[in-house]
């Protein structure tokens, strides 16, 4: 009964049905339907961190968050300076990264991990699945300090797959998605691709087609 949830437009699921039902489900007292002020709401959930409750504030594009980053640093700030003595847990989740051949503007596709990376005591993480969207934010509302999520805005309406209900996935690992065959190392041809968000998608995209070309 500690969690909690902020969100915009909580009671219709936000843009992309993360925080969908819990209003209904756990009530208003917990699942609180926001104003239009992430300041406002990520600086509510901060208190309620401090206070033993661990919120999640979900933010539709995580490019909102700017309007709220002294409250995001200071989250980050408490936790970093008190060595983890001092627990702050705080989930931020939402769409994130830029879009390619989408009409979404600047001001939805600003790559806010860029803002934020720099802010200590802050744990970033990237989910391009909803397995690893579901795994990692298990671990984050478990995790005693802030941490924030993004996940690919390219692909929050597409993807699909199923999930683990009981994984709690760890946030200081990255995942493998594909292996090349041993046969394919021992030749040498075999190709390490770094990357996350959107990324992971052209990536996997191309695997065929650097099949084709040997």
């Amino acid at each position: 009964p500690t969690t909690t949830i902020h969100a915009e437009d909580l009671q219709a699921g936000s843009s992309y049905d993360i925080p969908k039902l819990t209003q209904q489900t756990y009530g208003k007292g917990r699942a609180a339907d926001e104003i239009i002020d992430e300041g406002h709401f990520i600086g509510k959930a901060l208190g309620e961190g401090l206070n033993g409750y661990r919120p999640i504030v979900e933010l539709m594009n995580t490019n909102f968050g700017i309007y709220g980053m002294a409250e995001i640093s200071s989250a980050g700030n408490t936790y970093a300076t008190t060595g983890g003595k001092f627990n702050m847990p705080m989930t931020i989740i939402g769409a994130g990264g830029t879009a390619p051949n989408q009409a979404l503007g600047a001001e939805h596709s600003q790559p806010f991990h860029a803002y934020v990376m720099g802010i200590p005591g802050l744990k970033i993480g990237t989910a391009a699945s909803p397995a690893a969207a579901y795994g990692l934010t298990k671990s984050m509302i478990r995790d005693n300090g802030p941490c924030f999520l993004f996940a690919p805005v390219k692909m929050m309406k597409e993807a699909k797959g199923p999930i683990d209900l009981g994984r709690c996935m760890p946030l200081n690992k990255a995942a493998l998605l594909h292996e090349a065959s041993p046969e394919t190392v021992k030749s040498g041809k075999a190709v390490t691709v770094l990357t996350y968000l959107h990324g992971v998608k052209e990536a996997t995209v191309a695997i065929d087609a650097i099949r084709e070309e040997g």
